[in-house]
């Protein structure tokens, strides 16, 4: 990777130019391939993790039927849904909170209903009440088999839902080698429940593309799945440093070259990936480069099966890398997304869709606590994912 990649700040770009390459974008994308998987992550369910169980729509809140409504009316396709292990599985090994699953269920099923596909997400960094799994003196990778053969046991016969296995994983004992054997417990659980649904496979030092190549690809490489049916789950922003921290953003040709030396690795190798979190500031800048990465990975759709952008949900308005609407209206983000949707996307293109009619205001939620960084032990940068600033 250049090592202008970490000390490129914001080259601005004129309105014009960047309306001008928008256009471009949504005119050709009938000339090419697409992705398969296009849309956003809708969070709220993953919130206050320290808060355990805590109470839903004060402490945490799942996505609602006119958030998931919303996506699928612009033509996205997928939703990743993050959710806390902790809350869903209140004991090792133990039965799913009946109240927490019928939650999840349904998000799952207002997705199905209408056509959207589900990335399921364990948003727990990898750990489990703070313990970190399958390292020395941690917990056992039995413990996350049992969590993903009780998903792909209740999800099984609905191929609409991916299972992201882990999001972030990290620990001061983790390597890479320890982490494939928590991946490769969780994909032969699934696969012992006879689950035939797409696995989104994570590796360590939270999952950047140039972070998997430098410390994970000699050994994620030995993942096995006998359907083959799995995509490595990476995470790329776009400011400076990749951590999603910072309103600053990479050239166009920079935040295609985050992606091209893992794109070019996965094609070596017959693998896929997938891109489940991606996030850029509503700057004219920072979007020419959102379409440019965008773009490429419809161009390299023989490697990428998809994308989920960060973030929307019902806390997530004013975020500012959001695409939670404001009264119905599109973010800037959002119109970059929808202009750059391939034929994968339920729109087939996205950008004709008609605009719903504004929201009504609901009925206030109340103000969750201030959301807190995961507290894994220190780590080189980049951070973890980015969280809104907290509700006044």
């Amino acid at each position: 990777m250049p090592s202008s990649l970490f000390t490129q700040g914001p080259r601005p770009l004129s309105l014009h130019f960047v309306a001008l390459a928008l256009s471009f974008f949504a005119t050709t994308t009938a000339a090419r391939a697409d992705m398969t998987y296009e849309g956003v992550n809708i969070s709220g369910a993953e919130w206050a993790p320290q808060v355990q169980p805590g109470t839903v729509n004060i402490n945490y809140v799942y996505p609602r039927d006119q958030d998931v409504d919303y996506f699928a009316s612009k033509g996205m396709n997928t939703i990743r849904v993050p959710f806390s292990w902790e809350r869903l599985q209140r004991q090792a090994n133990g039965e799913f909170d009946a109240a927490e699953l019928a939650r999840l269920d349904a998000v799952v099923a207002r997705a199905t209903a209408k056509g959207l596909s589900t990335v399921i997400d364990p948003h727990n960094y990898g750990a489990y009440f703070n313990t970190t799994i399958g390292t020395s003196g941690g917990l056992p990778n039995s413990v996350f088999a049992d969590l993903w053969t009780r998903l792909a046991n209740h999800y099984k016969n609905n191929p609409k839902v991916i299972f992201g296995l882990m999001n972030e994983p990290v620990g001061s004992n983790m390597t890479a080698q320890t982490w494939l054997a928590s991946d490769q417990a969780a994909i032969n659980a699934i696969r012992a429940t006879g689950a035939t649904n797409h696995i989104l496979v994570p590796s360590t030092y939270w999952m950047h593309p140039k972070n998997f190549l430098d410390v994970n690809a000699s050994v994620m490489i030995n993942v096995t799945d006998p359907l083959n049916n799995y995509s490595y789950d990476v995470h790329q922003y776009l400011d400076y440093d990749g951590s999603g921290q910072h309103t600053d953003y990479l050239s166009p040709t920079d935040a295609v070259a985050t992606l091209s030396g893992f794109t070019a690795w996965c094609r070596s190798n017959g693998r896929k990936a997938f891109l489940s979190e991606i996030g850029v500031t509503s700057d004219p800048g920072a979007l020419a480069s959102l379409s440019a990465m965008l773009q490429y990975m419809h161009q390299n759709s023989d490697v990428w099966s998809g994308y989920t952008y960060w973030s929307a949900g019902p806390w997530w308005e004013g975020y500012m890398f959001g695409v939670q609407p404001s009264n119905g209206v599109d973010t800037p983000q959002m119109t970059t997304l929808i202009a750059n949707l391939g034929n994968g996307g339920s729109g087939g293109g996205g950008g004709g869709q008609p605009q719903p009619d504004p929201q009504p205001d609901p009925e206030p939620d109340p103000q969750p606590e201030p959301q807190p960084d995961p507290q894994p032990d220190p780590q080189p940068d980049p951070q973890p994912d980015p969280q809104p600033d907290p509700q006044p």
